[in-house]
């Protein structure tokens, strides 16, 4: 039944609050809502304070939503990828130009790419078939 194996995504337990029984669908979910809670925390926060430390020691607020919006990014490649059949995972000369792009960024414009970023990586997987074969 959909949604109700195990993932196959490399789940670890840990991650599900207890109540989402390890299914692939729960994980999404779970990425889907903690997404909309961060983008909802950052809308509006002025570029002094995108420039303070986060939880994340040695990293500003921005830089973090700098790396979650470069992973969007390549993430968004690999599905493409996987959808025309290849199966390769990122290459080194792939991912370098994109963190470089990303770090010129001042912080709210990693804020903005990264809420771009994030809406095309969601759109992308989605509207594959790869959510269908994964769960």
């Amino acid at each position: 039944m959909a949604g109700n194996g195990p993932c196959r995504l490399g789940y670890d337990r840990r991650y599900d609050g207890g109540d989402r029984h390890g299914t692939c669908a729960g994980l999404l979910q779970a990425l889907d809502s903690s997404s909309r809670r961060l983008k909802a925390l950052v809308a509006d926060l002025p570029e002094e304070e995108m420039s303070q430390r986060s939880l994340a020691s040695g990293w500003t607020v921005a830089q973090v939503l700098s790396h979650l919006g470069s992973a969007a990014e390549i993430c968004t490649m690999l599905v493409k990828r996987a959808i025309a059949g290849d199966t390769s995972g990122p290459a080194m000369e792939d991912m370098r130009p994109v963190w470089q792009r990303w770090d010129a960024l001042a912080g709210p414009a990693q804020r903005d790419a990264w809420q771009a970023a994030n809406t095309k990586h969601y759109d992308c997987f989605h509207r594959s078939a790869l959510p269908r074969v994964w769960l």
